[in-house]
């Protein structure tokens, strides 16, 4: 299902356009002063934060997905770190962090 589609279903059940949550305010485009769907506090307000600009949002959603996968990655290290006696555990850190950057 496209987002056009999915926007639509929400809008249709007085759902956030964006999330699906409860719809509690009505967007507006700030540039041209229309309009736009009901969406939750939440979704409003991000979009103010991010000046309704596409590339801030993508790039917002680009580092979310970064340290995601950081972190992910970490805890896979730390669960084999545990493994390790604590010498080793110290030389593999420093090696893993030297690759990191």
């Amino acid at each position: 299902m496209d987002f056009g589609e999915a926007r639509r279903i929400r809008v249709a059940a007085g759902s956030c356009a964006i999330c699906g949550r409860e719809a509690d305010r009505q967007d507006h485009s700030h540039e041209l002063k229309l309009p736009r769907d009901r969406l939750c506090h939440q979704c409003n307000v991000g979009l103010g934060f991010f000046r309704d600009d596409p590339r801030l949002l993508q790039e917002a959603a680009r580092y979310v997905v970064f340290h995601r996968r950081l972190a992910a990655s970490m805890t896979r290290h730390a669960r084999d770190m545990a493994a390790k006696p604590v010498p080793e555990r110290l030389a593999a850190a420093m090696a893993w962090a030297i690759e990191q950057e």
